[in-house]
């Protein structure tokens, strides 16, 4: 007798792993398991010296480090920050948040001391979906620095995932802030095509205003012009990073100094720069705001796109249609999101899986290039860079404002439908749990009607971003009319 075994479906994998879940917790054993597990976790940090802060429960909080031995420091914090085999099982990087770290890292080729601070994003290039959006921790700190640095690599074309990033800080409106490392750049050298550094460097602006012309239908024409305009100022061609740099480097040297200088003046220009709003002098000397004029049909429009390709998007992620080129997320990675949003953890995001941050972003570049098309002014012809800054603040304050109304739609007033999605168990669970997460999503998300007469859900939806927008282009003088 032959019995053949069949591997499992993702259902019957689902309800399998849902009833052994089950089973384990109910052992008497569990529980102990559990808290042998975390004790073992615990005394990793026993491993560090003074300095350590813990909860009431004795898990740590905080680790302070103070060494003025370069060395001595770099070599302690690799503990919470390394990914190297042969120190697995005193590692501490898995249970790290975050690393903070402050002192005087002048480099040896520079004869002063450059005063700033880094905040290093969440890395793109692992993600499986080349167009997830980025994630919402860094896009709502756009407003609070003054330069928002891309890292891409010189040796390839800029493919998808970092001209998505370049997208969305063009739609938040801090494109003047955007400036691009790219690392191996000496890998490079010895291509016949390419025999200077001037030849090298215009090979990939080209790679650079490719990504931007790809951009132009997504964002509008003036935000693609303003970015282009002194683009090569804010590239910078980054080489043998990996070892050390000297005066003697003179080139990779030069480079680094260019991008430490251009941070710094940019902040110095921040500080000093006016708030006030911009104005035009007619030929009769008296100056007048300008007074850009929008008509409320294009927004309508705009806020319908932007809700299609949403729900395009996540119908493929949930395996329930929608793009083609979207990939279906595996059924534990929806679950695993189904779980942070119920437990409000990680912002409300798994790995590439970022409901509010996708919403924003379709909703940040519809309405951009709604912004960038239908401009009209009530006064003279403006200058472009006129027409830049004004359009800049209008789309600052639409953006801000585009995460809290998403995070409340999709999170906060759909909690209800997020916890019955999460208690599904068993065979079809995967199946139910897309289909109501796909429910949350469109009736807190609906495609809004061309006339806007058909579904109150709808209505509402456009209301909260028509005010969203009415306000950003009242700010700065403007009218959104009929």
């Amino acid at each position: 007798m032959l019995l053949r075994l069949s591997p499992l479906g993702e259902e019957d994998q689902a309800a399998a792993q849902d009833s052994l879940e089950k089973t384990l917790q109910t052992l008497p054993d569990f529980a102990e398991l559990v808290s042998d597990i975390m004790d073992k976790l615990r005394k990793r940090f026993d491993q560090l010296d003074e300095g350590l802060s813990r909860l009431p429960g004795g898990w740590p909080a905080s680790w302070v480090f103070t060494s003025n031995d370069r060395d001595k420091f770099i070599y302690t914090i690799r503990r919470l920050s390394s990914n190297w085999a042969a120190a697995f099982g005193t590692l501490l990087t898995p249970l790290v948040d975050g690393i903070r770290i402050r002192g005087p890292f002048a480099p040896r080729f520079s004869n002063r001391e450059h005063r700033l601070v880094l905040l290093d994003g969440e890395g793109l290039g692992h993600a499986k979906d080349s167009a997830a959006a980025l994630t919402s921790r860094i896009a709502s700190r756009f407003d609070q620095v003054d330069v928002i640095l891309l890292v891409d690599t010189a040796t390839m074309p800029m493919l998808e995932t970092p001209t998505s990033v370049i997208s969305i800080v063009a739609a938040s409106g801090h494109y003047d802030k955007l400036a691009i490392a790219f690392t191996s750049f000496d890998l490079l050298k010895g291509q016949d095509n390419l025999p200077t550094f001037a030849d090298k460097q215009d090979h990939v602006m080209g790679t650079v205003n490719q990504a931007l012309d790809s951009l132009r239908k997504i964002v509008g024409d003036v935000v693609i012009r303003s970015i282009s305009r002194n683009i090569d100022e804010r590239c910078f061609m980054l080489s043998y990073i990996d070892r050390s740099i000297t005066d003697k480097n003179s080139r990779p040297a030069a480079e680094l100094l260019r991008l430490l200088n251009h941070c710094e003046k940019v902040g110095r220009a921040d500080a000093t720069s006016s708030t006030e709003p911009v104005k035009v002098y007619p030929a009769d000397g008296a100056s007048v705001s300008p007074r850009p004029v929008y008509k409320l049909d294009p927004l309508r429009f705009a806020i319908e796109s932007a809700a299609e390709k949403f729900h395009r998007r996540w119908d493929a992620v949930l395996d329930l249609g929608g793009a083609r080129d979207v990939e279906p997320a595996h059924w534990n990675e929806v679950k695993a999101l189904n779980r942070r949003v119920v437990e409000h953890r990680d912002n409300y995001e798994f790995k590439d899986l970022k409901p509010v941050a996708d919403l924003v972003k379709y909703l940040a570049t519809s309405i951009t290039r709604y912004l960038s098309e239908t401009l009209q002014w009530e006064s003279r012809q403006l200058s472009e860079k006129e027409i830049e800054v004004t359009l800049g603040r209008i789309q600052r304050e639409v953006f801000k404002g585009l995460e809290p109304l998403a995070k409340e739609r999709l999170m906060n007033a759909a909690y209800d439908l997020w916890e019955k999605a999460l208690d599904l168990s068993g065979l079809g669970s995967i199946t139910k749990r897309a289909k109501y997460i796909r429910k949350i999503y469109q009736e807190n998300v609906p495609i809004p009607e061309p006339e806007l007469t058909f579904d109150y859900r709808a209505n509402a939806l456009a209301r909260e971003l028509e005010s969203l927008v009415r306000k950003a282009i009242e700010a700065v003088g403007g009218v959104l009319t009929r």
